[in-house]
């Protein structure tokens, strides 16, 4: 089926962010286009194009009310020829140098990780330690209570990858062995009791390398205006039907430069942050494209004593985004 619902009543820069967006409204979704009037959806859903239509429209006045999605601040754009026009996405694949296992998730192997590594020596060294950073190394998960205070829960709960086990239950444990067993292996399809099984979420995989950074500073006196640190981590995010974009991977390497302390403090370093990306593009001479700008990292919505502490992060995650091209 496809059901087409009218953007008449959005503006044009919010149509990608729609398009994003819908890929959560069922999950029965095949694929999903946009035109300049329209945004067509396939799906096999049991509800039919009433309720794709009625979800859509929920999100469509949502958009046009300012009450959802991300407003762009362009920083600057370096405009030049593309050097390479070709899917080199497509040729890695054809020469095996990465491998896709889903949407999302792949294998990298030489001479792409050691590109991967140059830019993250790039960065850090020509960004990251013009400033005092520490360098500091998180978990891979992260707790539930610490997310919570971070609002992610409320801002971002369609990118959540929740981490469980099985109940400390004997009888449990061997029930569960014993039915994969009987099944012949595990069966993704097969129904699992998850209250039975399984108690309540009590860590997910870590969505920002920032979060652990706040974490390890709760209950800490910061001297001075302030403290930046650098930090690199794997981080977790499910996006749906945008994993087919090679830019949204369900596993990927996030290296910030994170300031916290007094407002001052962390808006003159992020500025002088932005400066030497800018500096950095320009030596690789990175060209942009029209919609590749370098464009200002959102903001999480972080808990913080108003005009006492502050806390920003600049990520060569965004940077790398542009950078592709």
């Amino acid at each position: 089926m496809e059901c087409v619902v009218s953007l008449e009543r959005l503006a044009p820069g919010q149509h990608g962010q729609l398009k994003y967006a819908c890929a959560f409204v069922d999950e029965h979704i095949d694929s999903i286009d946009v035109d300049e009037q329209h945004i067509r959806i396939t799906h096999h859903s049991p509800g039919g194009n009433e309720q794709i239509e009625q979800r859509v429209n929920r999100l469509i006045d949502r958009f046009s009310k300012g009450d959802f999605g991300f407003k762009e601040n362009i920083l600057f754009r370096h405009e030049g020829p593309a050097p390479y026009r070709g899917d080199i996405i497509a040729e890695l694949h054809e020469q095996k140098t990465i491998k896709q296992l889903e949407p999302g998730m792949f294998i990298f192997r030489e001479p792409f990780t050691t590109l991967m590594r140059f830019m993250d020596h790039a960065f850090v060294t020509k960004v990251g330690r013009r400033f005092p950073v520490k360098e500091e190394s998180y978990p891979a998960v992260i707790h539930c209570e610490t997310l919570n205070k971070t609002n992610h829960f409320t801002s971002f709960p369609e990118h959540i990858h929740f981490v469980s086990h099985l109940r400390e239950d004997l009888d449990v444990i061997e029930g569960f062995s014993q039915s994969i067993r009987e099944a012949g292996g595990w069966k993704q399809t097969d129904a699992l009791a998850l209250d039975a099984n399984m108690p309540r979420p009590a860590y997910a995989m870590n969505p920002s390398t920032c979060y652990h950074c706040y974490e390890g500073l709760q209950d800490e006196v910061l001297e001075g205006d302030g403290i930046a640190v650098s930090a690199i981590s794997k981080c977790h995010r499910f996006e749906s039907k945008n994993h087919s974009d090679f830019g949204r991977l369900m596993d990927f390497s996030m290296r910030e430069i994170i300031f916290v302390g007094r407002p001052e403090f962390v808006k003159e370093n992020r500025l002088q942050a932005i400066e030497y990306i800018k500096e950095l593009a320009a030596e690789w001479f990175v060209p942009t494209q029209p919609g590749d700008e370098v464009r200002a990292p959102a903001q999480h919505p972080v808990p913080r004593q108003v005009d006492c502490l502050q806390l920003g992060q600049f990520s060569q995650q965004h940077v790398r985004e542009c950078f592709q091209h």
